[in-house]
């Protein structure tokens, strides 16, 4: 499994995506590059600008540069403080981008970081989804399609890990769910759309639309038969997560007034989500966006929706509590 790090002579050393490096408007850091499998060289220092040489290497086909701890935390310092995410090359479509900027999975923290996100509550959640995901790895049948979805859809998966953690976190601050629901909150994200790359016995006759239409019944149907995966939490989660709440969704065409907690939660960290991708990563819009949020959700009127609003106000700061 690749980590990200490597260690030589006792040292341990970063790994940054080049293109996610070029995004600064300079890069004045020592970086080293890797030869081989087990020696790194220091290519640059921190007293010049070393964008050119950055670009030299990109042309060379290098995809990864490497930085020792201090240097790290310098350049993450600096990303936060810099806001890199509003520095999206405009010359590319936003898919682009994004896979750009999610290649570098290990920035994610980061990203909910400075989303103003506390820092231990990450680290917790991150674990959770490990968890999860450790859970579903555990599975032959979904192993399976997790590996086959990540590997074709690898800005779609990265995605839904952004949205398994912003649900968790939103959920997090209701001290009455506890950890193992959080985890299947994960679960559900993370598995919800896995029939979609694969043609089982009973739909391989439908077109893709129909595929795509009747995928939620068929990895309900798909998921192993434990007490874990049968959970109303998790079930629910699968069965809905394309409604809507002005009914508009499918396959059911629910709406908000049937829709449990954890399923309000979802819907609305998934506009959130959605609307920071469009406003291409610039978190700076963050306040607006939740403005934006407050206005759409608020019309929904049910108790579930309504404490799934507060609760996101009160994780983003907007409110001083959540009851």
């Amino acid at each position: 499994m690749d980590t990200g790090i490597i260690e030589i002579n006792n040292k341990k050393f970063y790994k940054v995506n080049i293109t996610f490096a070029l995004n600064k408007k300079d890069f004045f850091f020592d970086y080293f590059i890797l030869l081989g499998n087990d020696k790194l060289i220091q290519y640059t220092n921190k007293n010049n600008d070393n964008y050119e040489e950055l670009l030299k290497l990109q042309n060379k086909s290098v995809e990864y540069i490497y930085l020792e701890k201090d240097e790290l935390y310098r350049y993450l310092n600096l990303e936060l403080n810099e806001s890199i995410y509003n520095k999206v090359n405009i010359n590319k479509d936003l898919n682009s981008n994004i896979k750009e900027f999610l290649k570098n999975k290990e920035f994610i923290e980061d990203f909910y970081l400075s989303c103003g996100m506390e820092e231990l509550r990450v680290k917790m959640l991150m674990s959770n989804y490990k968890e999860a995901q450790s859970i579903i790895k555990r599975e032959n049948a979904l192993s399976q399609l997790l590996k086959e979805y990540s590997f074709k859809n690898d800005t779609e998966f990265v995605k839904k890990e952004l949205l398994g953690l912003f649900t968790t976190y939103i959920l997090s601050k209701y001290d009455v769910i506890k950890k193992e629901e959080l985890v299947k909150v994960s679960s559900a994200i993370l598995i919800e759309d896995l029939m979609l790359m694969h043609k089982t016995k009973e739909n391989k006759d439908l077109t893709e639309e129909e595929r795509f239409l009747s995928h939620t019944k068929d990895i309900i149907n798909y998921v192993p038969k434990t007490a874990f995966f049968q959970s109303d939490i998790l079930i629910n989660l699968l069965k809905y997560h394309h409604e809507e709440p002005d009914g508009s969704g499918f396959p059911y065409q629910i709406q908000h007034f049937r829709f449990d907690l954890f399923l309000s939660v979802r819907k609305i960290s998934e506009r959130m989500l959605d609307l920071i991708i469009e406003n291409n990563l610039k978190l700076n819009q963050l306040d607006n966006i939740i403005d934006s949020i407050n206005e759409e959700f608020s019309a929904y009127k049910s108790e579930n929706m309504t404490k799934a609003l507060k609760l996101f106000n009160f994780a983003f700061n907007k409110v001083d509590n959540h009851e």
